[in-house]
């Protein structure tokens, strides 16, 4: 893995100003409840998912607290081993998930570990496999507006490699690796599933090309575990609500808690 820069012309051009800026939403959103920045109570760290069985779980695991400043609700604060941490459920899919991460980046966020779903495309990755999104493929709409459409987005390398360094500690094995992200969930072609498999994609989601995209433009460090929901390199062949699945999410869970206190 590397640290990916992002230069001047595979971003929006600094010279391009913004009508609408998610620090002016924040300003605004202060304005109206009388409140300062340091009311919201955003940690520098912050656990993403998109799934309420792990956000309360997770709001059990660090003693968190609801915000009620917070710009959006399901959101908690606490702290795992005297170490600081938010956890937020996002909306599926990445144009929620980056409008909400782009505010708590505004409150003082400066990690983010998503703890998500994948289908895979390689039959080494059966349900319940857990990976590691090094690099992106975007196919999604999102970050386009972040990045060119040609940028390979990736991970924060010194995060997603203290991920896996936790998956090992743990016990947990993992696969790192390119990740295709998509938003068109019943537009998955056959095709397409066979182009990436051959490449060697892990697997597919709705949101992680994004938030590795909103990472390299926000200066943010961001990386994402996934744990295998369905297969699709053969007939579709799901698992959701499933034993497997939920035992490679609550895995997925102590990874990423392991992650914030190293």
């Amino acid at each position: 893995m590397s640290t990916h820069s992002v230069t001047a012309s595979q971003q929006t051009p600094a010279t391009d100003e913004m009508r609408f800026t998610p620090q002016m939403y924040m300003d605004y959103h202060m304005r109206r409840l009388g409140i300062q920045i340091e009311d919201i109570g955003v940690s520098p760290t912050v656990i993403v998912t998109w799934f309420t069985r792990e956000r309360e779980s997770l709001t059990r695991m660090v003693n968190g607290e609801t915000l009620p400043n917070a710009p959006f609700r399901n959101v908690v604060s606490g702290h795992f081993h005297s170490v600081p941490v938010t956890v937020v459920q996002c909306p599926i899919g990445a144009p929620g998930t980056i409008s909400h991460m782009e505010e708590l980046i505004v409150c003082g966020a400066k990690r983010f570990i998503g703890i998500g779903a994948a289908g895979s495309l390689q039959p080494e990755n059966p349900i319940g496999s857990l990976l590691i999104a090094d690099e992106c493929v975007c196919e999604e709409g999102t970050s386009r507006h972040y990045v060119s459409t040609e940028t390979l987005v990736r991970a924060h390398e010194k995060l997603a490699e203290e991920l896996a360094k936790c998956a090992e500690t743990l016990g947990f094995p993992i696969a790192v690796g390119r990740q295709w992200t998509m938003d068109a969930i019943y537009r998955e072609s056959v095709a397409d599933i066979d182009r990436h498999r051959k490449t060697g994609v892990l697997g597919v989601d709705m949101e992680t090309s994004a938030m590795y995209a909103l990472g390299q433009v926000r200066a943010v460090e961001v990386a994402n575990v996934l744990a295998v929901s369905d297969e699709l390199w053969r007939e579709w062949n799901p698992a959701f609500g499933s034993e497997r699945l939920d035992t490679a999410l609550e895995r997925a869970c102590a990874i990423a808690l392991a992650a914030v206190c190293s």
